[in-house]
């Protein structure tokens, strides 16, 4: 049945909360709630994977992990006038 992903699931999701502090404690991310980034992520990670696997595009499969990785450790929000759009 279910239960083996189930139980998967919980295991991912722990470990992802699990390394989110263990980030925050070496000072590479922000301080929030772990479990809400950690999993909000893992969250968007998993539906871009049945994306993947179903069809949908992405661009480059190969590099979803580095565009994951810069939206996490980057964010959406411009760094800069240089980046900003026009006002």
């Amino acid at each position: 049945g279910r239960q083996p992903i189930h139980a998967l699931s919980q295991m991912i999701g722990r470990e992802v909360i699990v390394l989110t502090e263990k980030a925050q404690a070496h000072g590479l991310l922000r301080a929030f709630p772990p479990e809400v980034s950690a999993l909000g992520v893992l969250g968007a990670v998993e539906r871009i994977l049945y994306g993947v696997l179903t069809g949908e595009r992405f661009g480059d499969p190969q590099d979803l992990g580095a565009r994951i990785t810069s939206l996490v450790l980057d964010g959406l929000r411009p760094r800069d006038e240089a980046e900003a759009p026009p006002r």
